[in-house]
């Protein structure tokens, strides 16, 4: 072929039916090219990668795009040696191992580095680098006091990379079970440029106790990078990485991971009690969903028996208080939902049911049946119905649909406000999952936004957000990827602002507005998830850049006795930012 003049680019130009002989051809050769052919040849089999033995100038080191890569240095002393021992211990699997996996990097991406910063953006084990620049008035200490503010802000922000980590690392290892399986920490440290200095943060403030959700998700991250095809994953295993006899947050979000992967069905019971015994509240929240996930929808008597004990309802009448804390209550009723997914068990429906609506006025300190729990027996209630809302089959008597649209929707008694306000985004949840794409014109309207902007005094704007929500996951297929969506899904008042440019100050009574705008971008993302469409990315953008233009809006000087008072904008300000997460999310 060479010899005839065919080249890459000539082969490109060839129909189908002639090329398929030449590239078998092709292929025939490239495992073993004669070492006397010439670096045309070699292209032309895709072999140019041996070129690069025959010219021993191009080096790597010399590339403008290189990487560099890591070289063995003979010179280290044996401090260096241990630091680099210490690091490794500290890090996790993304960077304790990442030397082989940058060379896969480089082979894949060359001079692309935009894995590499992701890496880099979702690393817990380095000190973060910030940039705080003194302004002249400030004296030294109140340099320093600023420097400490900022690395307090930022090791919060730490705490919640974990959530992306795991989606990054996701099923990516397959660990070696005679070697313990290392969850890393965080390092909260900052240095701060212009000086280089490294500033630490207060411990006492961010101790495992007191950001006990950090830790847990950082275990969480490290269990999901196990792949769910990995052998060996059983009881010997699991207790093998148990952390001696106290129990922390990050075994427990391990333990999560685990189950959400599939892993714990292959754990014996008795370890489930051995867990539950010491009544750690984040274990037992770990375990208990994790089992429910890893049983998911098969109804199981003995995982049903498990997590029954932590559901008041569900225990025998005059069965003594549960000595358990509401968080662990409330996982085990979101379990029951994972267990009985799409069963449409009816016993188990009537409990969630009347968790959803129980109008008892709780006098704890805690109170158990707050709106956290009820939003649990909501999603419950959805699971074990999901997208069954044509067909209720044996349910209709309860009148299921009826209940829910009026604890979501209906008007309420004044001396029971308060009650059943902690009910109505469990029960707006409860109707999206049952009703999930089943195109039901009629539910779909009574659980939409009304349209009165008189109304929206009267309704939270967090349950806008839902609504919107749940409307649209009942009329998925009408979500479209355009502005004039985004328009006629608003109340009429407010279409003529869709697009957000126009605000330039902030008042309390554009927060339904904004809320109900987030809920379509909510809306719109989860339709198009993973579609890669350009058009929904546009606008959810155009959406994210406002929001954050929205959040900078400084305050109107102004004499609060002549105008509105001056909570208004700090109302709507301290609002603004956790829409724009929804948006950001």
């Amino acid at each position: 072929m060479h010899s005839s003049g065919i080249d890459v680019r000539v082969l490109e130009t060839l129909p189908e039916a002639v090329l398929t002989p030449l590239r078998d051809a092709i292929a025939s050769c490239q495992a073993r090219p004669p070492s006397s052919w010439s670096k045309d040849m070699l292209k032309l089999v895709s072999r140019s990668d041996i070129t690069l033995m025959y010219e021993p100038s191009m080096k790597l080191q010399q590339r403008p795009f290189n990487i560099t890569a890591p070289i063995h240095i003979a010179s280290w002393d044996f401090r260096t040696i241990c630091q680099t021992l210490d690091e490794f211990i500290s890090a996790g699997y993304d960077d304790g191992e990442g030397t082989e996996r940058q060379a896969v990097i480089r082979a894949l991406f060359k001079e692309d580095r935009r894995l590499n910063e992701a890496q880099d953006l979702l690393s817990t084990h380095r000190p973060r680098i910030v940039r705080l620049d003194s302004e002249p008035g400030w004296t030294e200490s109140q340099y320093l006091e600023k420097q400490k503010e900022l690395v307090s802000r930022v090791a919060t922000g730490t705490l919640a990379i974990p959530a992306g980590r795991a989606l990054l690392y996701y099923g990516l290892r397959y660990p070696l079970l005679t070697q313990k399986f290392h969850i890393g920490g965080f390092n909260l440290n900052c240095i701060v440029r212009p000086t280089n200095v490294t500033v630490g943060v207060d411990r006492s403030q961010f101790t495992e106790e007191k950001v006990c959700w950090g830790f847990f998700h950082q275990g969480v991250a490290a269990g999901l990078a196990i792949s769910s095809q990995a052998k060996g994953i059983d009881t010997s295993w699991i207790l093998y990485n148990k952390p001696g006899q106290d129990l922390n947050n990050r075994h427990a979000g391990f333990l999560l991971a685990l189950g959400l992967n599939g892993h714990l069905k292959d754990v014996a019971k008795w370890v489930a009690f051995k867990y539950l015994t010491p009544k750690h509240t984040m274990t037992s929240i770990g375990l208990l969903l994790g089992l429910a996930a890893s049983y998911l929808g098969t109804m199981d008597s003995l995982i049903t028996r498990l997590l029954s004990v932590h559901v008041t309802r569900m225990l025998p009448r005059g069965a003594a208080e549960l000595n358990i804390s509401p968080l662990t209550q409330t996982t085990g009723i979101m379990g029951i939902g994972l267990l009985y997914c799409g069963s449409q068990h009816r016993r188990m429906s009537e409990i969630m049911m009347s968790e959803i609506e129980h109008v008892g006025e709780d006098e704890s300190p805690e109170p158990l049946r707050s709106e956290c729990y009820r939003l649990a027996a909501g999603f419950s209630l959805g699971f074990i119905n999901l997208g069954k809302g044509k067909d209720l089959k044996g349910l209709h008597d309860m009148r299921l649909t009826e209940k829910l649209i009026g604890i979501a929707t209906a008007n309420k008694k004044v001396e029971m406000v308060q009650i059943l306000d902690r009910a109505a985004a469990g029960a707006v949840m409860a109707l999206a999952l049952i009703f999930m794409k089943s195109e039901d014109h009629i539910v779909a309207r009574k659980i939409d936004v009304p349209e009165s902007v008189v109304q929206f005094d009267y309704i939270r704007p967090d349950i806008l957000l839902l609504r919107t929500v749940a409307k649209n996951l009942i009329l998925w297929s009408q979500i479209e990827p355009s502005f004039e969506w985004i328009a006629q899904s608003l109340p009429t008042p407010f279409r003529f602002r869709h697009r957000l440019t126009g605000t330039i100050v902030l008042r309390s009574t554009d927060l339904p507005f904004f809320s109900i705008l987030a809920g379509l971008c909510f809306s719109l993302a989860l339709r198009f998830a993973g579609s890669g469409s350009l058009k929904a990315r546009d606008i959810l953008i155009h959406y994210l850049d406002q929001f954050m233009r929205i959040s900078r809006i400084v305050s109107t000087k102004r004499v609060p006795q002549f105008d509105r008072p001056i909570y208004d904008e700090e109302l709507a300000r301290s609002n603004a930012p956790i829409l724009l997460s929804v948006v950001y999310w």
